[in-house]
């Protein structure tokens, strides 16, 4: 696993430390999630709290070209979902 972003919120879903391009393409599903830091890295500021919010978040995890938003949970709903797209 690589190393979370500093500001990541606790929790299962993270963005790895120097991984972030500025591409701006998750805060299409989840601007309410992710932010920017003083060095436009993003990070992920809150965790989705409710059904809405987490099937925006998986979306958001499977946009993203670079892979680095990640999951680390064991929620096995979400597993099977990342793995059902190869993720």
């Amino acid at each position: 696993m690589e190393q979370p972003h500093k500001d990541n919120a606790p929790g299962p879903f993270y963005v790895c430390d120097g991984c972030c391009t500025a591409c701006d393409i998750p805060f299409t599903e989840t601007p309410e999630l992710l932010a920017y830091d003083d060095h436009t890295h993003c990070y992920v500021k809150r965790q989705p709290e409710n059904e809405s919010e987490l099937n925006r978040m998986i979306r958001t995890v499977l946009s993203t070209e670079l892979e680095c938003i990640r999951y680390k949970g064991t929620d096995r709903n979400v597993l099977r979902r990342l793995a059902e797209y190869g993720y």
